[in-house]
């Protein structure tokens, strides 16, 4: 949603203005940056005499804590109720109306009257229109299809957290990240806390089914496995587009095994969609599909590059209402394209250049981060995709306490709930200016 809050100085909480607690609330939150990354510091420096009996009750104490405040919002979400549209309601449909005879990316307010049996306003600036996702996306609701749509989502949010936890599971097989199993007090309320967890959920959305494809991939290409990390990838570049362009990483790292594996695997996919939805569903999805979500490209949850440059010079009819710095859809595709070069050319140099062990994994997390960044859409959700980059960093940084507090602050603004931001922001709707999109 491209709005935010305005200041104001009305009163709150006592003889505070909202001003000054957002400048308290900057403080705390600050601070509570500062003591995770004394305590990362000191988990690094002594990870087998960490868990101290003071520390473990400390951490208990705010597990309980958070999964008191957070856990049954969490819960709630994992089912919606049948009049609430999540965005794996198109796929849900979409599998429907194939069933049923009736074009796979149909206009969304059709299927919301024959499925759910009530209507919904076209007009409305968020109404959902038509399924954004590819066909091969459809595909993940063929499992649940015999459901109806509550309980089809509540078993799509269930099997994508066991995938998210298994693909943590990988990566601390991997990376050897935690040796006991209290670190379960850290990882239950981080997990909480962790708003693009949430928004999977709320969303019931792919990205943990990503996560768990990627860190396949990466996992099976360290250990050599390049065939199956092939496979991986490409089912991730089928499931979504972006992911693809991790199949570059691989081409300037000279695993041509992996590169043609994940060709393979995502031709096979879309091989067998055609075969199943047929050749006129992916061709109303490339011609009128994507031109119509390209329209919420300004969207204030946009936080790819193409949002950004959109949101400054050519913001789209979707999304709500965004001021921008002048009307200049040339200037906003030069912005984006130069900077997509800019970043895509360091990840391949990275990439090209990297020798080591330690190289080659900071370089492939550098290049998921530049995926995130480039794809032409980028929500809150997919930032789940940032755990691979994330663990890569912790195994690999420096033990500097000044080096883990700067890891610690850029992390909080990606963790931290929303209603946090918005709260700092204020308390009244307002439309986002230039200013807002700069910052």
């Amino acid at each position: 949603m491209p709005m935010l809050d305005r200041m104001s100085s009305v009163p709150v909480m006592g003889s505070l203005t909202k001003l000054e607690v957002r400048v308290i609330a900057i403080l705390l939150i600050t601070g509570f940056g500062g003591l995770l990354a004394h305590e990362a510091v000191a988990a690094r420096r002594q990870p087998g005499g960490y868990w101290t009996p003071i520390r473990t009750a400390v951490w208990a104490l705010f597990a309980l804590m958070v999964v008191l405040w957070r856990g049954p919002l969490f819960v709630q979400t994992l089912m919606p109720p049948s009049k609430v549209l999540v965005d794996f309601f198109q796929e849900w449909s979409s599998i429907q109306n194939w069933r049923a005879g009736f074009p796979v990316y149909e206009e969304q307010v059709k299927a919301v009257a024959r499925y759910l049996g009530h209507k919904i306003d076209p007009t409305e600036q968020q109404a959902v229109e038509v399924n954004a996702h590819p066909p091969a996306a459809v595909l993940t609701a063929m499992p649940v299809a015999w459901l109806d749509y509550p309980h089809a989502t509540l078993a799509w949010n269930l099997l994508s957290l066991v995938l998210g936890a298994s693909a943590l599971w990988v990566l601390n097989v991997e990376l050897k990240l935690a040796q006991s199993s209290r670190t379960l007090l850290l990882l239950v309320p981080l997990a909480l806390l962790f708003d693009p967890l949430l928004a999977q959920t709320f969303y019931a959305q792919l990205n943990l089914l990503l996560l768990f494809l990627l860190v396949g991939a990466w996992a099976a290409a360290r250990r050599g496995q390049d065939a199956l990390g092939g496979a991986f990838l490409g089912t991730a570049a089928a499931v979504k587009l972006f992911p693809a362009l991790l199949i570059g990483f691989f081409a300037m790292q000279r695993r041509w095994r992996l590169v043609a594996a994940a060709l393979v695997a995502t031709s096979a996919w879309y091989g067998v969609t055609l075969l199943v939805f047929g050749l006129d569903a992916h061709k109303q999805y490339v011609g009128e599909v994507v031109p119509r979500v390209h329209e919420w490209r300004a969207a204030w949850g946009n936080i790819s590059l193409l949002g950004w440059w959109s949101r400054l010079f050519n913001p789209g009819t979707k999304g709500g209402p965004v001021t921008p710095i002048g009307h200049a859809p040339w200037l906003a595709k030069a912005g984006m394209y130069a900077s997509a070069l800019l970043l895509a050319g360091v990840a391949c140099w990275t990439a090209w250049r990297a020798r080591t062990p330690k190289a080659r994994e900071l370089s492939l997390g550098l290049s998921v981060v530049t995926m995130l960044l480039i794809s032409p859409v980028c929500w809150s959700h997919y930032l789940l995709l940032l755990l691979l980059p994330a663990a890569q960093v912790w195994c690999f940084m420096s033990e500097s306490r000044l080096v883990v507090l700067g890891v610690v602050l850029m992390l909080l603004p990606v963790w931290l709930p929303l209603v946090l931001v918005g709260f700092l922001s204020g308390g009244i709707p307002s439309p986002a200016t230039p200013i807002h999109s700069l910052l």
